[in-house]
C-alpha cells in the first residue's frame, strides 16, 4: 500500500476507533490477540516486537480485552480510557487488516488453481 493512501488508512481507523464502541472493542481484541501466550496470561508486554499492547498500556488493555472475549463490554471511565489508549494502535491495526486482506487473496488464489 503506498504512504499516503496507509496514512489515509490509519486516519479511517483512528476515526471509527473513537466514533464506533464496536470498532475499538474489535481493535482491542485484534491486539491482544498478537501479544504472545505468555503476555496475554500475565497481562504485560515482556518482548520489545513492536506487536500488541506496549508495557505501560498492557496490563489494563488485557484486562479490558479478556473482558470482551467473555462477552462483556466498555462502558463509561472505561471505554473513554481505552478510546485514548487505541489511537496510538492504529498503525498496528492497518498492518492487522492489511495482512488479513492478503491472505483472504492468496487463499482464494489457491482455491481457483
Amino acid at each position: 500500500m503506498k504512504k499516503k493512501k496507509l496514512e489515509g488508512f490509519i486516519n479511517y481507523i483512528k476515526y471509527k476507533l473513537n466514533n464506533d464502541k464496536q470498532w475499538l472493542e474489535r481493535g482491542i481484541v485484534a491486539i491482544f490477540e498478537k501479544q504472545t501466550t505468555v503476555e496475554q496470561r500475565v497481562g504485560a508486554s515482556l518482548q520489545s516486537n513492536d506487536v500488541g499492547f506496549n508495557g505501560y498500556d498492557a496490563n489494563l488493555m488485557s484486562h479490558y480485552a479478556v473482558k470482551i472475549i467473555r462477552g462483556g463490554h466498555l462502558w463509561g471511565a472505561q471505554y473513554n480510557e481505552a478510546r485514548a489508549k487505541m489511537l496510538k494502535y492504529a498503525g498496528q491495526l492497518a498492518n492487522i487488516a492489511i495482512q488479513k486482506k492478503t491472505n483472504e487473496s492468496t487463499q482464494l488464489e489457491l482455491k481457483l488453481k
